[in-house]
């Protein structure tokens, strides 16, 4: 499988059986996007089979549908072989996400499969944290760890979608859910302290409100950022300038940046985020699969402007 998309990772010794549940993951909430194909085995976790990353250069409109069909042949599967459709529901580029969602909903309708929404802010947190293990800075980490991080987006119209974590080698845990703010709402606040939690994505570990404030005091390790905002805020927050003012875990932390191949959210981790959904009982129908654009699109802005509403 090669020409228009580029394969990222391909397990050529896993034995596949049509016995093995499988997760068909779509991730689309950019510019160009991944779809992989993931699988769990009878005994064991999830497992990623292949992945394939859709090019940047041109839109999902024209390349997301021949990916997903690609994969599926490399396997000789249909979709009524999947159990379950993952794809990020949002925030992120408006066009993106609804070919994404369309083509969810498509072959959800079509093999009357169930789909799970995923936060796109969830998958970027979910790389950040299953590329812990590999760093070699891991095995000097003392019982308890946990890594606070921010993951950040481009929104435009200077403003960003957010939300605040701490992660560890269980997973990723919400303290502040993804939200759209001002730029420099969030150069006063990055890490959300003034934001309360009142809800969390599927595959994150809640954490109560008593939690977060012991921690926030406690912890004096730096805050992680990552996602594809990162390259909006890094001058000021590795300079430490004087209008990052935020109540973080600890006054006058560090920030870090997480390596920047790392920014971009990835179909894997949709997959793994969107299995776990499906666990949990949250899976939906077509019908019922609902975007999370955290605001309205500038045509529709202007629409609404327009009409006085």
């Amino acid at each position: 499988m090669g020409g228009l998309f580029k394969v990222v990772r391909h397990n050529r010794f896993q034995r596949y059986t049509m016995s093995a549940r499988w997760v068909l993951a779509i991730e689309a909430s950019g510019i160009g996007g991944s779809v992989a194909l993931l699988e769990s085995p009878l005994v064991g976790g999830l497992v990623l089979v292949e992945q394939l990353v859709l090019p940047a250069d041109r839109g999902s409109v024209s390349t997301l549908a021949p990916a997903v069909d690609a994969i599926l042949r490399a396997r000789r599967l249909r979709v009524s072989d999947l159990a379950v459709i993952a794809v990020t529901a949002g925030p992120g580029s408006f066009t993106g996400l609804r070919v994404g969602l369309a083509t969810a909903k498509l072959l959800g309708w079509a093999a009357s499969k169930p789909i799970a929404a995923v936060d796109s802010l969830a998958a970027v947190a979910k790389r950040f944290q299953l590329a812990l293990p590999a760093s070699s800075a891991s095995q000097s980490r003392p019982a308890g760890w946990r890594a606070p991080l921010v993951t950040i987006v481009n929104a435009f119209r200077k403003q960003v979608f957010t939300a605040s974590w701490y992660v560890d080698a269980e997973g990723i845990q919400p303290v502040r859910p993804s939200v759209v703010v001002d730029l420099s709402d969030w150069l006063h606040d990055p890490w959300g302290a003034e934001k309360k939690l009142t809800s969390e994505p599927v595959g994150a570990r809640p954490l109560v409100a008593q939690q977060v404030v012991a921690e926030q005091q406690e912890v004096d390790q730096p805050v992680w950022v990552s996602g594809s905002g990162a390259s909006l805020v890094s001058a000021a927050l590795v300079e430490g300038a004087d209008q990052v003012q935020s109540a973080v875990p600890s006054r006058g932390v560090a920030w870090r940046l997480a390596t920047e191949e790392l920014w971009q959210p990835m179909a894997e981790q949709v997959g793994h985020l969107g299995w776990q959904t499906l666990l949990a009982g949250r899976a939906v129908d077509a019908a019922a699969l609902q975007p999370n654009y955290l605001r309205a699109s500038a045509a529709e802005e202007k629409r609404r402007v327009a009409s006085g509403s």
